[in-house]
């Protein structure tokens, strides 16, 4: 239906005249079907997927069953309904996504279902803006927050910030450095420097802004497009919080809003429910997409009640202030709904510690092995290697990490590359989180022969 009876040669010639996929292409594969850790293509060509299809989508697999049950149950029953009417399935997601929130957040959140993570950030901003009143934002360098132009301005990478043309900066935005503990200023602890970030963030405050006019700051728990930047991990998959918590404090202070996005970092994927749990930091509000719905265009910001107040969560639920057409219908809430289940009842986020151990282990040993390997990070099934050309003098090797993404590719298995955004040389390793080991190894040794025609 729609498709199937056509060839690869006639999809692609379809593609080729009619499509703008957006991020380039990655030559002339065709995706035909998927299931758990592995697609094929219409040639029948078989690949494992180290990218949880788009940057962590596929978590709890590729066509995972109990969310396609969800969806089609209710695309029969209801497809979409005005957002200022309610549907069962959306009231149910809230109430999930409640019981699983982070810290002070559980049970103690409400939220508004949109179809990405763009949406949601979006969505967060808007509400940050009306909640305190100011109007500027603050990010972080190496950040991706989404692709429309207003979170474009919030990017911590110079290179998206334009393509033919710079893209207009949204007036108030502006970024502060992170933890990045691989390329700490030499000379500088790392500990000491994550201390001395948390004076920058308060100096930024003072001396970039108009001080009251701050309505958020956003970040990521670890990067994505940007290179998985941590702090210094103190034990495997822990991380020193000195930042986390200087910046929070320094946000309670000031009456600005601490956005956590965790549209790649959410449910599970880092050994942790959300990622911002390996800090031991609440967020005032939360935003989540991608795993949430399972391959589906689910996406949320959840508002903590304690942050804003009674009287504020009955304006932001009563008012006609934020709307999107397609936003929490009921299939789509549906699928996230079966997604929180299946991550529940197969203890993935356990699953994504101890498979991440796995890869952790052989990643390590890949380091020791091959030159090029400069760095190893990030927690669960959300890691990568940066690539150098010197482990000395730490020259990206970008050129090298590109070929090892087409390499793979070409020998049946996707991996991630931020190859024009974030640090350029960074290839990510984030499998669904229902990846078996035998899946893992045999990625891994394509990763690693691939590693071995750059050197």
């Amino acid at each position: 239906m729609y498709g199937d009876e056509l060839s690869t040669e006639q999809i692609a010639k379809l593609d080729e005249k009619y499509t703008i996929r957006g991020w380039g292409t990655a030559g002339p594969l065709i995706v035909d079907h998927g299931k758990g850790a592995k697609f094929w293509d219409t040639d029948g060509n078989e690949y494992i997927d180290f990218l949880a299809s788009t940057t962590g989508t596929m978590a709890v697999g590729w066509s995972n069953e109990k969310v396609v049950e969800a969806a089609e149950y209710w695309l029969e029953k209801l497809t979409n309904n005005l957002t200022a009417l309610g549907n069962a399935p959306r009231a149910v997601l809230a109430e999930k996504l409640a019981e699983i929130a982070p810290g002070e957040m559980k049970d103690n959140i409400v939220s508004y279902f949109g179809c990405g993570g763009t949406e949601a950030n979006e969505g967060a901003i808007k509400a940050a803006i009306n909640i305190t009143g100011g109007t500027e934002v603050i990010s972080t360098f190496h950040a991706y927050h989404g692709g429309s132009i207003s979170m474009l301005s919030l990017l911590g990478q110079a290179v998206q910030r334009k393509w033919k043309h710079p893209y207009p900066q949204m007036p108030g935005y502006k970024q502060v450095p992170r933890p990045y503990a691989y390329r700490t200023p030499e000379g500088i602890d790392p500990e000491d420097w994550e201390e001395a970030l948390v004076d920058i963030f308060q100096e930024t405050i003072n001396y970039g802004t108009a001080e009251d006019n701050v309505a958020a700051f956003i970040a990521e728990p670890f990067p994505g497009n940007g290179g998985r930047q941590t702090p210094v991990e103190t034990d495997q998959f822990e991380y020193n919080n000195a930042w986390f918590k200087g910046v929070k404090d320094i946000c309670e202070d000031n009456d600005i809003l601490f956005i956590s996005d965790e549209v790649q970092t959410g449910f599970g994927r880092t050994g942790k429910m959300f990622g911002i749990e390996h800090f031991d930091v609440t967020p005032d509000i939360m935003t989540t997409g991608k795993a949430i719905g399972g391959g589906l265009p689910v996406s949320a910001f959840s508002i903590n009640k304690d942050s804003i107040g009674e009287e504020f969560v009955k304006e932001l639920q009563e008012s006609q202030w934020h709307i999107f057409s397609l936003g929490g219908s009921a299939p789509m809430c549906a699928a996230g709904c079966a997604v929180i289940d299946y991550i529940q009842e197969n203890d993935l986020v356990k699953k994504a510690e101890e498979k991440g151990k796995i890869i952790r282990k052989i990643l390590d040993d890949m380091k020791e092995d091959h030159e090029i390997i400069g760095d190893v990070r990030g927690p669960g099934c959300y890691q990568g290697i940066e690539l150098v050309k010197d482990r000395d003098t730490k020259e990206k090797a970008g050129e090298e990490a590109a070929q090892v993404f087409e390499g793979c590719l070409g020998d049946g298995l996707l991996v991630g590359l931020s190859e024009v955004g974030g640090t350029g040389n960074f290839v990510k390793v984030m499998p669904p989180q229902v990846i078996t080991e035998e899946e893992i190894e045999k990625g891994m040794n394509i990763l690693e022969d691939n590693i071995r025609k750059v050197e």
